[in-house]
């Protein structure tokens, strides 16, 4: 499915303020309602009605996955609004799963880690270590990934061998039909 979104670009300035939102990870204290929506329509809003657009573009045996963070697992400090939309990401993948099962659309979410790449471009390199340092010690891994890592990820999530949603799918509708 080509639907463009490799050369999807938001206008410049929300990319302005997305990346600014990116960089920030505003703690619960200083987060604006500007702020807030912002975070939830790109979040969000944005991936419910992209994904709401492709679907009946999409046929029998296609795949959704969608960009959840390791945000919607972990409470970490300063990611208040970023993680809760996150989650919702995450919860946004299992319903839409249950409701495309019949379609034969499977839908997942990759949730990584911090990723080598230009959020941490700008201040001191003193500074830019430090956040990094920090961040590396709230992930398991204790290492930022890779791009080529998430991508694999969602590759083989695309992959028609990936059915684990399928099948727990399949169980779950056995299950609530004999019941």
């Amino acid at each position: 499915m080509d639907l463009g979104v490799s050369e999807f670009r938001l206008p410049p300035q929300r990319q302005d303020r997305f990346e600014a939102q990116q960089q920030l990870l505003e703690r619960l204290i200083r987060v604006t309602e500007q702020l807030f929506d912002e975070t939830v329509d790109i979040n969000m809003k944005g991936v419910f009605f992209t994904v709401q657009k492709a679907i009946p573009l999409m046929s029998k045996g296609s795949a959704i996955v969608l960009n959840a963070s390791i945000n919607a697992h972990l409470g970490m400090p300063g990611t208040t609004v970023y993680g809760a939309t996150k989650a919702g990401v995450v919860n946004l993948a299992k319903t839409l799963s249950a409701e495309l099962l019949e379609r034969g659309i499977r839908v997942n979410a990759v949730s990584p880690g911090p990723i080598t790449s230009a959020l941490l471009r700008d201040g001191s390199q003193e500074r830019i270590q430090e956040t990094k340092d920090w961040i590396q010690n709230q992930v398991p891994i204790k290492r930022f990934g890779t791009p080529e890592e998430i991508a694999a990820g969602v590759l083989y999530c695309e992959t028609s061998e990936f059915f684990c949603q399928e099948l727990a799918a399949e169980i779950f509708r056995k299950r609530t039909s004999s019941s």
